[in-house]
C-alpha cells in the first residue's frame, strides 16, 4: 500500500503480510526531485541465513541510499506460526537481520521509520505510543501515517526527498 501511496508502481496487495515474491521499483510523485523506490518486503527472521526469501532481498538493500522501515501498527496480523506481530518486536527482527547480513548497511546510511496504518484506531496508536518509547528507535525519524489514506505520507516523502539530497 505505501508504494502506491508515493509513486505510479502498482504492486499486487493482499489483506496479509508477505505477498510480495519479488521487489517492486517505483518513481516517486509529488517530490521535487524523483526518487526511484524499492520496495522489499519479506525479511523475516533468519533472512541473513537465506530464510524464506532472504538473501535475493537482502541484497537489493546493498544499493540503497536510505532505509525506510515500514511497520504495520496494527499488530492484529497473526503470523504462519500462529503468534501476534508486534511492531517494536519487527523492528528488531528487520535490524538483527540487516546487520547479520552485513553490519554496514545500516551504519551507512540514513533511516526512518514509518508507522503505518495509523488509520486503524487505538491499538495503531497504543503501538506508535509503545514504539515512539522503545530504545530501539532511539535516533531514527518516525513518522505516522496511512498508506491507505495518504495521511502523513506527503510530510515523510518531503524528509525523505530532503535525507537522500544531503547524500548526494
Amino acid at each position: 500500500t505505501w508504494l502506491l501511496a508515493i509513486s505510479n508502481a502498482v504492486p499486487k496487495t493482499a489483506p496479509y503480510p508477505f505477498t510480495t515474491l519479488h521487489p517492486h521499483l517505483g518513481v516517486t510523485r509529488d517530490t521535487q526531485t524523483p526518487l526511484t523506490v524499492a520496495d522489499i518486503p519479506g525479511i523475516i527472521e533468519g533472512s541473513s541465513e537465506n530464510r524464506g526469501l532472504g538473501l535475493g532481498f537482502l541484497r537489493h538493500i546493498q544499493r540503497t541510499s536510505l532505509l525506510v522501515f515500514i511497520l504495520d501498527m496494527t499488530a492484529s496480523t497473526t503470523t504462519a506460526q500462529g503468534a501476534n506481530r508486534d511492531p517494536v518486536r519487527d523492528l528488531q527482527t528487520l535490524y538483527a537481520e540487516l546487520d547479520a547480513y552485513n553490519p554496514d548497511i545500516r551504519k551507512s546510511r540514513p533511516s526512518v521509520i514509518v508507522a503505518n496504518k495509523m488509520d486503524c484506531g487505538a491499538e495503531a496508536s497504543r503501538n506508535l505510543r509503545r514504539l515512539v518509547q522503545s530504545p530501539v528507535t532511539h535516533v531514527v525519524p518516525i513518522f505516522p501515517a496511512s498508506g491507505a489514506t495518504g495521511d502523513g505520507v506527503e510530510y515523510c516523502m518531503r524528509f525523505v526527498a530532503g535525507a537522500i539530497g544531503s547524500t548526494r
